[in-house]
């Protein structure tokens, strides 16, 4: 039997700078087997995530430039949105070309928003769009429409794909195939750093784009809480707006000093390297409410890292309560007893810091991702 052809693949990502979703995305591009699946990248725009891209070995093509407020994720008024089209029509005829051009067999969209740009030049050229769910969201005409326009989406967790379960169920009855692929995101495991809890001041830590949503301000009332009753323990608040308010950051660091947070806390920004970051880390926070999948969590716990999360999305699918983590309610006195409850039992945590790695050694490896993707990519060209 002839080797398959491999399959030529658009990966699009609207977004310039490096966030979760892209670093999800990188780790696709990074773990394909380029035997069967060759990547080509289409940015709008150069910046840290085509550069990190480039150091793969992909090549990049860039569609851009559009209107500035597109790449925002701030709501914007019905004309606005009419005028952003209008001025991103120059950049749909350049996806089209690149398409066509590059002989693409398959588009995967990074996000919603993103397959919503890749929609018209994918119809035109004849060419299967796929988009992936990194966010939870309630059923709005966009989302239908992506998903009767595409030909498959992959959910990044079971949560992703609720608001999706009536459409396809509408599609079982009717005796088509499902579109929906829950597909769990997967990274390199790497070495076994230095175990946590090695001695005091402990450190904990909450790492994300600062966002309303991602649970910043629950972290610094807990932290609070624990500061109370447990003096010797330093609090790290890991990321940057990222395409949000470039306000709230200072919002936060209002809040840390009003809460009397200032000689023990930290923020520090983007994490370049999140290895040598856990490194230093002893428990990690995952207080996002509507987290879909939570990239984090995972790389916490392949540091040996246990993680405090909220039961909900995702995080509920990753987290075992009481084997690598808790699981609580979105509550400050109920994440400070989680985190007093682990800083006072070092041998208990750190036990479930290994749990949580054996777990994404079986679970949440990027071999077991890319093989999934790479399924998903076959059947569809089948059918």
């Amino acid at each position: 039997m002839p080797p398959l052809k491999p399959i030529k693949i658009l990966f699009f990502s609207r977004v310039p700078k490096i966030g979760g979703g892209e670093t999800s995305l990188l780790a696709i591009l990074q773990g394909l087997d380029k035997t069967r699946g060759i990547p080509i990248f289409a940015a709008i725009e150069d910046g840290p995530l085509a550069q990190e891209v480039k150091k793969l070995g992909v090549r990049v093509r860039f569609c851009g430039p559009v209107p500035a407020g597109l790449l925002s994720i701030k709501p914007k008024s019905v004309f606005r949105k009419i005028i952003y089209v209008l001025g991103a029509l120059p950049s749909l005829w350049r996806l089209f070309r690149i398409l066509k051009n590059e002989k693409i067999d398959i588009a995967h969209a990074n996000e919603a928003l993103e397959a919503a740009f890749l929609c018209l030049p994918c119809l035109a050229a004849g060419v299967p769009l796929i988009w992936t769910i990194r966010n939870l969201f309630t059923m709005r005409p966009l989302y239908r429409f992506l998903y009767y326009r595409s030909t498959a989406v992959m959910a990044v967790s079971e949560a992703a794909a609720v608001p999706l379960a009536p459409l396809e169920q509408k599609r079982a009855i009717g005796g088509h195939q499902t579109k929906v692929w829950v597909i769990y995101e997967g990274i390199h495991v790497p070495p076994p750093v230095k175990p946590p809890f090695g001695g005091k001041p402990y450190t904990a830590a909450i790492i994300g784009r600062l966002s309303p949503d991602k649970g910043q301000e629950l972290f610094l009332q807990a932290a609070a809480l624990v500061s109370q009753k447990m003096d010797r323990v330093k609090y790290l608040v890991v990321g940057d707006t990222h395409l949000g308010d470039p306000d709230y950051a200072g919002f936060l660091q209002r809040m840390a000093r009003d809460l009397g947070l200032k000689e023990n806390l930290q923020f520090t920004g983007f994490a370049l390297d999140i290895w040598e970051l856990l490194a230093q880390v002893d428990l990690v926070v995952m207080a996002c409410p509507i987290e879909t999948f939570g990239r984090v969590t995972i790389e916490a716990m392949a540091a040996g890292r246990p993680v405090i999360g909220i039961r909900a999305g995702g995080t509920a699918e990753i987290i075992l309560p009481d084997v690598t983590g808790k699981l609580i309610t979105n509550d400050p006195e109920e994440l400070s007893r989680a985190m007093l409850e682990l800083l006072n039992n070092p041998q208990k945590a750190a036990d479930m810091g290994l749990a949580g790695r054996k777990r994404v050694e079986e679970s949440f490896t990027i071999q077991k991702m890319v093989f999934r993707i790479t399924e998903m990519y076959r059947e569809i060209l089948k059918t």
